[in-house]
């Protein structure tokens, strides 16, 4: 059994999740920004591999979550000209937020959104829970929960 979350995901859900970037990026590829020393003008593209980054989880009401997965993605980019042939390799981050309910099981869970991950962007998580899904308290709610005063 995983120990956590995201190794949860990963097990579970790589597949699906590796669907849905790739039609983001089919959707997307030419407001995506690749960086290539070899292919200046991208003919073809693949979406080669995955990897899940990081999870952020937020706590809702009753045993609904909703979470945002930080994803790099590998993409083959090549170039075809009448001299030679070039191929490369770039990397992009992309954040898919999702939501689900505990109660369903954590299988239900659905991709609300895709976009590319812009680490300058505030992304808000204001009910953080950690990887194992146990929320996640500040010392003053600690405190406050205990009644002890500091």
């Amino acid at each position: 059994m995983p120990s956590s979350f995201t190794q949860f995901l990963k097990k579970r859900f790589q597949n699906q999740l590796f669907d849905v970037i790739s039609d983001y990026v089919d959707e997307n590829i030419n407001h995506l920004n690749l960086h290539s020393f070899s292919v200046n003008n991208i003919d073809e593209y693949e979406l080669e591999e995955i990897e899940i980054k990081q999870v952020y989880v937020d706590d809702r009401a009753e045993m609904s979550i909703a979470f945002d997965v930080l994803v790099e993605a590998s993409i083959v980019v090549q170039e075809y000209d009448r001299h030679n042939d070039s191929d490369d390799r770039c990397y992009q981050w992309f954040r898919l937020c999702c939501e689900g309910d505990l109660k369903l099981g954590v299988s239900s869970f659905k991709v609300l959104e895709v976009d590319v991950y812009d680490k300058k962007k505030n992304y808000s998580h204001k009910r953080f829970l950690s990887d194992q899904l146990v929320t996640i308290l500040t010392l003053s709610q600690v405190f406050r929960v205990t009644n002890v005063e500091f």
